[in-house]
C-alpha cells in the first residue's frame, strides 16, 4: 500500500505510482513528466501493526524510512530548494497522519489536510531537513496508540512539503525506498513495549474483571468491577483516543462494584460520539484495558 501520487500541473489529472523503487515527495518529473517539471508529488506509506503482547502496552513508537535520494534546483542542490517563499527557503518535508485504506488512488491526494475526512492529524513532524542518504526517523507514539485504539490494522502516512510547487520549473525532491529495498532487514516502524505492571505474580494471577454494559451505549454505561487481591488504591479511568483523560472514579473497598459513565468529561460536559479506553489502575498500574464506543 506503499506509494505516491503524482498530480501534473499541465495535465490537471492524477497518477498513481506503486513501484518498488520508492515513494517521493516535491515537485519534479519522472519518465514521461520531465517536460512537466511543476508536477507536484506526496508520497504514501503504511504499516501493518502487531498485536499488543498480554501483559505489556505501549511505550514508544518510531518511524523511520530510508532516503537514498535528494537533490534541488535541478541537481545543482542536495535539498528541495523552493524560490519565492514568502520569509525565506525554510520548509522541511514533513508527515501526516492518515486514514487511506486498504488502496491508494486519487481520492487519497488531500488526506492529511486539516478538515478532510481521512486526516487523523496534519504535520505531525518534520521527517527530513537535509540531503543525506541515511534513515530519517520521526517518533509517531501518540500516532500509533490511536491506531491501536481506534482498532486499525495499519497505520498510515503521507510525506510531503508544505509548498505545492514554486512554478520556477525546476526539479525539487526528496526520494524514500519502500519496505522491499531497505538496505537491511531492520523494521521500519519499530514499537517498543513495556510490562503493564511489576506486580508479583500472585497479584497478577489473582482474580479481576471489569466490563462495560452496555456497549456500544447512549447515553451512559455501567463499568462493573471485581479484584480478590490486596491493594492500597484502585480506580477506573477514562481517556479518549488521543490520550486525553476525560474522567476518573475511586473505587470502593469492598472487591466489587459498579459505576456509571453518563457521558460527560471531568466538567460535566458532554463528550463527542466515538471509541473510549477504560482503565482499570490498581497501585499505579493498569490492570486491565478496554475499548467502549460511545453513539449518538
Amino acid at each position: 500500500m506503499d506509494g505516491s501520487i503524482k498530480f501534473s500541473q499541465t495535465q490537471q489529472d492524477f497518477i498513481i505510482y506503486i513501484a518498488a523503487t520508492g515513494l517521493g515527495a516535491g515537485d519534479s518529473g519522472w519518465g514521461a513528466t520531465q517536460y512537466d517539471p511543476n508536477s507536484i508529488f506526496r508520497g504514501f506509506v503504511s504499516f501493518w501493526l502487531p498485536p499488543i503482547p498480554d501483559g505489556f502496552e505501549i511505550e514508544s513508537c518510531t518511524l523511520r524510512l530510508y532516503q537514498y535520494s535528494s537533490y534541488g534546483e535541478n541537481g545543482l542542490e542536495d535539498f528541495p530548494v523552493w524560490d519565492n517563499v514568502p520569509g525565506g527557503d525554510t520548509l522541511f518535508c514533513i508527515m501526516d497522519h492518515i486514514d487511506y485504506g486498504f488502496t491508494l488512488d486519487e481520492t487519497d491526494w488531500n488526506k492529511g489536510d486539516p478538515g478532510n475526512y481521512g486526516t487523523l492529524d496534519s504535520n505531525i513532524g518534520i521527517i527530513s531537513d537535509n540531503g543525506n542518504e541515511e534513515y530519517k526517523y520521526l517518533d509517531v507514539t501518540e500516532q500509533v496508540t490511536n491506531d491501536y485504539y481506534s482498532n486499525r490494522p495499519y497505520s498510515q502516512y503521507r510525506i510531503r512539503f508544505q509548498i505545492d510547487t514554486d512554478w520556477d520549473y525546476q526539479f525539487d525532491l526528496v526520494d524514500f525506498l519502500q519496505s522491499t529495498n531497505i538496505p537491511s532487514d531492520d523494521p521500519l516502524l519499530v514499537i517498543n513495549f513495556e510490562q503493564i505492571s511489576n506486580l508479583t505474580s500472585d497479584i497478577l494471577l489473582n482474580h479481576h474483571v471489569c466490563y462495560s454494559y452496555p456497549n456500544p451505549f447512549n447515553p451512559s454505561t455501567n463499568i462493573h468491577y471485581e479484584y480478590s487481591f490486596d491493594y492500597t488504591s484502585a480506580m477506573i479511568t477514562i481517556y479518549d483516543v488521543k490520550g486525553s483523560l476525560i474522567k476518573s472514579y475511586i473505587c470502593n473497598s469492598t472487591g466489587s462494584g459498579n459505576l456509571i459513565w453518563d457521558g460527560s468529561d471531568y466538567r460535566g460536559k458532554s463528550v463527542s460520539s466515538g471509541i473510549y479506553m477504560y482503565n482499570f489502575i490498581v497501585d499505579n498500574y493498569v490492570i486491565l484495558s478496554k475499548k467502549m464506543l460511545l453513539l449518538k
